[in-house]
């Protein structure tokens, strides 16, 4: 399966690991970059990991965070269309192809 990064969601994932830089430290900036990593290695392994969300939609959370990817299976592409933190601005994301 082939893994599709919206650049959106690279700059939701710079957003925020600079936000837990500045507030907290640079470690905890990594480690989410590094849990995003994680979630998205076990998502490519198991495609339907998560809960159905629309259709093709997906979302799974981040350990130690209150993020989750928001992604869709397309043919053999698993795009990842958003970064989303889980009380902020539901559903921002619907109209991300």
């Amino acid at each position: 399966m082939k893994l599709v990064i919206l650049p959106a969601v690279l700059a939701e994932l710079q957003a925020a690991s600079a936000y837990y830089m500045s507030a907290s430290n640079l470690a905890l900036g990594r480690a989410f970059v590094a849990e995003f990593e994680r979630a998205v290695k076990l998502v490519l392994i198991n495609p339907t990991l998560g809960g159905v969300l629309r259709g093709a939609h997906h979302r799974y959370s981040l350990r130690r965070f209150p993020c989750g990817g928001i992604d869709q299976i397309s043919g053999d592409e698993l795009r990842v269309i958003a970064l989303a933190h889980h009380r902020s601005r539901p559903a921002y994301w619907t109209l991300r192809q």
